[in-house]
Formats: structure tokens, C-alpha cells, sequence
């Protein structure tokens, strides 16, 4: 593959296999069953892209663009979306993206659905008005956040404190929300 840039195009793992995403440019592709040890998308734009039943896990997304993509059923552990440049509207669905880091990230109006997300930190992130729902936050960091609007119906295992986040409008549904509770000091017996 010659060009730099790709328009409406799907690609497999067979098409790709041993191209080099760095500097390339993708509009409306897909990509299918995509694997690769520690891909680099170094200096790569994807705007409007899907992934589907994707491993990017140990991807390098240094100074990648990403706008209006979507990841689903995909394996993304392990990535460090704060060494991309550009992040526009991100969706995940049914994907794993423990051990990530999304530290101090604009990442309003994200979709997270429905995905494994252990070990991640949202730390400092604006995760306003994000869909973050039926996701496992186990051990997730959100310290700093800005969670208004945000929607966690659903959601389980996250340790949010109350005081360290901004929640106003935030949603979030019984019994997981109890663990809100004990950020502010409440004993419920």
C-alpha cells in the first residue's frame, strides 16, 4: 500500500500485515481482527475510523490523532492516550482497556459501554457528560475529575470520592452508588 492517505476503506489483518501505520491518514475506514505486538501509530490521523475485534494492547499512539473513532470488542491494554495529539469524541464498546491512562485528558461526551476498564486513570480527566456505563472501574483512579453529567448506571467497582471529583448531575444506580457514601465518612450498618 502507496498512499499516505485512505478514504472509506476496510481492512483485515491479512491486508495489513507488516504495514506501517505511522504518518498515515485514515477517513471512514474500518479495521477487522487487527493484531500486532506494540503497533505504532506514531504521527497517524483516524477520523471517523471503526476498530472492531482489534489487540492494540502496547499500541504507541505518540503524537496519533484520533476523532470520532470507534473501538469495539477490542483489546486495548495498556495504552497511553495522553501521548496522543489530537483526541476528539472516543467510543468504547465491549472493550478491555485496563492498565491505560487517560490522566488529565478532555474526553468529554466519551462512550465507555459495557467494558472492562481496570487499572485505568481518569485522574484530572473532564469526563463530563461521558456514557460510562455497565463498565468495571476496579481500581480506577478518578481523583481530580470533573464527572458532571456523567452517566455510571450500571457501572461497578468504582471508588469515586465525592470530595476529590466534581459529580454534580452525575448518574449512578443502586447498590453500587452506596460506595459513594463512604468518601464523605458515612457508616451504613
Amino acid at each position: 500500500m502507496e498512499s499516505q492517505e485512505f478514504s472509506g476503506e476496510v481492512f483485515d489483518q491479512a491486508r495489513l500485515e507488516g504495514f506501517q501505520f505511522a504518518s498515515h491518514e485514515f477517513y471512514g475506514c474500518e479495521f477487522h481482527g487487527l493484531r500486532g505486538a506494540e503497533i505504532s501509530f506514531e504521527l497517524a490521523v483516524f477520523v471517523d475510523c471503526k476498530f472492531v475485534a482489534c489487540d492494540l494492547s502496547n499500541a504507541s499512539l505518540k503524537n496519533a490523532r484520533f476523532k470520532g473513532v470507534t473501538f469495539s470488542s477490542s483489546k486495548l491494554l495498556g495504552l497511553d492516550w495522553t501521548r496522543a495529539r489530537d483526541l476528539g469524541r472516543l467510543e468504547f464498546e465491549e472493550c478491555n482497556l485496563s492498565l491505560s491512562n487517560f490522566t488529565a485528558l478532555d474526553l468529554r461526551r466519551m462512550k465507555l459501554t459495557g467494558c472492562r476498564a481496570h487499572e485505568v486513570h481518569f485522574a484530572q480527566a473532564n469526563l463530563s457528560q461521558a456514557e460510562m456505563r455497565e463498565t468495571d472501574f476496579l481500581r480506577c483512579e478518578f481523583a481530580g475529575s470533573n464527572l458532571e453529567g456523567a452517566d455510571f448506571k450500571g457501572a461497578r467497582n468504582y471508588d469515586i470520592h465525592p470530595g476529590k471529583c466534581r459529580l454534580t448531575g452525575a448518574k449512578f444506580s443502586l447498590p453500587e452508588a452506596v460506595v459513594l457514601l463512604r468518601g464523605l465518612g458515612i457508616i451504613l450498618e
